[in-house]
């Protein structure tokens, strides 16, 4: 006799020849590829966590090409070693979530934090901040402050917040299954 362990998978079969108590359960290469497919199928969070790093990353990268068109010679050591730590934070965050480890959302909220406030202060605000300013407020003609430069500017920002709200969203979502998964054990007191 052959039943069907799970009528969704018709490839997980269950055996029990006849005279024979005992049941033989097999699977095949293909209930191992379809768990696998539904195993590794990304959440909705999670594809959004990575639209969004594809995104930062694109938008960082022509933020920094505006910057080495406009100049770097006025800007101040601080500003470039910022920028630099900054650059190697974004690749950090962005590769976690390009392999899915498990500190990916946890990096992107950092990091997209980070990126959001980094940006306000050096280029949306006045010069308030000193050798942290590089505002595009009343910029002198000399800084090349172009339209493209407020565009990609107020985009760095909206694509840190996207990335930030990303990795929140899927640390809740973490938190929710964790939860439901623990009740579903039941508690032990």
């Amino acid at each position: 006799m052959c039943t069907l362990l799970n009528p969704q998978v018709p490839h997980d079969l269950e055996l029990r020849p006849p005279g024979l108590r005992t049941r033989i359960r097999i699977r095949t290469a293909m209930s191992g590829l379809s768990r696998l497919a539904q195993h590794g199928a990304a959440s909705k969070s999670d594809r959004a966590l990575e639209v969004t790093a594809i995104a930062l990353v694109a938008v960082f990268t022509i933020h920094g090409i505006d910057h080495l068109n406009r100049g770097l010679h006025f800007e101040s050591a601080l500003i470039l070693v910022l920028g630099t730590v900054q650059s190697l934070l974004v690749g950090l965050a962005v590769a976690l979530v390009i392999a899915r480890n498990r500190w990916a959302a946890a990096a992107a909220v950092v990091v997209g934090s980070l990126n959001a406030t980094g940006f306000t202060v050096q280029h949306l605000l006045p010069d308030w901040f000193g050798p942290l300013s590089d505002s595009f407020i009343h910029a002198p003609p000399a800084r090349h402050v172009t339209t493209w430069s407020w565009l990609f500017a107020v985009l760095d920002v909206v694509a840190a917040i996207a990335f930030a709200v990303a990795g929140a969203v899927e640390l809740t979502r973490r938190k929710r299954s964790s939860a439901t998964q623990f009740s579903r054990r039941g508690t032990a007191t």
